[in-house]
């Protein structure tokens, strides 16, 4: 894959993301209502999944006495990666908790599903 490529992607796969999350921002009265389950099985595909805090979050060098979690670094490509798939309704059947303070998109996947 060619830089210019790379970079493409990574700047279509943040577009997905921001576009995403202000989807999710413009409906919390009703996820709010509703709740997060309720409101996903609405959904047609993982429309609600790109906004989770937990896809965000990973276990940084400096957190471990405060988490409890061994620090990881996840290189860019791999971050890109995670985010296109999960745009795409890739890991909609892995539980929300799988993405919280993990690497990479694969080690969320291998966590047990809902």
């Amino acid at each position: 894959m060619s830089a210019l490529h790379r970079r493409q992607e990574h700047y279509d796969t943040a577009q997905g993301v921001k576009k995403t999350m202000q989807r999710y921002k413009d409906l919390q009265e009703i996820i709010a209502i509703l709740g997060m389950r309720s409101y996903r099985r609405r959904q047609a595909g993982g429309v609600a999944r790109a906004q989770d805090p937990a896809l965000l979050s990973q276990p940084f060098y400096v957190a471990p006495r405060f988490t409890g979690r061994e620090g990881k670094s996840v290189p860019v490509k791999e971050t890109v990666r995670g985010f296109k798939g999960d745009l795409e309704g890739k890991h909609d059947d892995c539980r929300e908790q799988a993405f919280y303070m993990v690497g990479t998109i694969d080690d969320a996947a291998r966590k047990p599903t809902r």
